[in-house]
């Protein structure tokens, strides 16, 4: 899953970018079949607590080496 609307806003705020290859939601591993739902489903939980998504990033270091940021949850309005 690759991330492609990470706006202005709160996914971009806490460093995820267009782009991004998504490896993993806390301990829970995205595979090739996961679904998009899956993946909202698993970013989604009580406001205030904190997520942890693992990724890759074309065209930084070799493409391959994961980076991980922890979120803290809030309500995401989208316009």
């Amino acid at each position: 899953i690759r991330d492609v609307s990470a706006f202005e806003g709160y996914a971009y705020d806490a460093g995820m970018r267009v782009g991004d290859k998504l490896l993993a939601i806390d301990d829970w591993a995205i595979t090739p079949t996961t679904s998009v739902d899956e993946v909202r489903n698993h970013l989604r939980g009580d406001p205030g607590t904190e997520v942890s998504i693992k990724f890759v990033r074309d065209g930084v270091g070799d493409g391959r080496e994961p980076q991980t940021i922890t979120i803290k949850r809030s309500i995401v309005r989208i316009p």
